[in-house]
C-alpha cells in the first residue's frame, strides 16, 4: 500500500488530515503524468509553494498553480544541513500551539516566508554532507576524489529541474479552481 497514491489520498481525505503536495514542479519525486495533477487539484488541500532547496521558477510556478486552484500555501526549508534549517518556513501569526497553527493554516492565515534554493546553495550543502557520509560509511573514502565533480552533478540536476518545471507548467496555464474539492478545511474539521 505504500505505493498506492490514490488509496493514500482517500485515507487522508477520509480522516480529514491536513496534508500537502510538496515538490509540485520537481522531478525529484519521480515520474509525473497529467493525472497526478488532477488528483492534486481534486483532493490535496495545500501545495508547497516555496521550498528552500528548489529553484525560484519551480516555487513561482507552484505558487501560481496553488492560487489558481484555491489551495493553501505552505513552505519549508527542506534542508539536509543546519545551514538551511528554518530559512524557508510557514508562519501563522499568533499561533502558540500546534492546534492553533493548523487552525490558522485551514483559515488561510499562513504566510510563506524565506528564500528559494540556488544551485550554489545546493552544491554547498552536498559538500557539507560529505564529511557525515565519510564518517558513517568509511568505505566511501575511496570515492572522495570524485567530490570535485559535485558542481557538475548539481548543475546538471538544476538544469533538469528547470526543464521539468517548464514542461509541466505549460500544461496548467489555463488551470482554474477545481469544482471537486473533496476536503473540509473548516476549523476543527481535522484530526491533528
Amino acid at each position: 500500500r505504500r505505493k498506492d497514491f490514490v488509496s493514500l489520498l482517500m485515507y487522508l481525505t477520509e480522516q480529514k488530515l491536513f496534508f500537502s503536495v510538496n515538490h509540485v514542479f520537481s522531478g525529484l519525486t519521480g515520474r509525473r503524468d497529467a493525472d497526478d495533477f488532477h488528483w492534486f487539484a481534486s483532493y490535496v488541500p495545500a501545495f508547497e509553494t516555496r521550498n528552500g532547496q528548489m529553484c525560484s521558477e519551480a516555487n513561482r510556478q507552484a505558487a501560481g498553480l496553488a492560487r489558481k486552484l484555491g489551495k493553501i500555501a505552505i513552505g519549508g526549508s527542506d534542508s539536509h544541513t543546519m545551514r538551511g534549517v528554518g530559512r524557508t518556513y510557514t508562519e501563522v501569526a499568533q499561533a502558540r500551539t500546534v492546534a492553533e497553527f493548523f487552525a490558522g493554516l485551514r483559515a488561510r492565515r499562513g504566510r510563506v516566508r524565506g528564500a528559494d534554493g540556488t544551485c550554489a546553495g545546493l552544491t554547498a550543502d552536498v559538500y557539507r554532507i560529505i564529511p557525515a557520509v565519510l564518517q558513517e560509511k568509511p568505505a566511501t573514502l575511496a570515492l572522495l576524489p570524485l567530490a570535485v565533480l559535485v558542481p557538475v552533478f548539481t548543475a546538471g540536476h538544476w538544469m533538469n529541474e528547470k526543464w521539468f518545471c517548464r514542461k509541466w507548467a505549460t500544461h496548467f496555464e489555463d488551470a482554474r479552481e477545481s469544482p471537486r474539492m473533496l476536503w473540509d478545511m473548516t476549523p476543527g474539521a481535522e484530526r491533528i
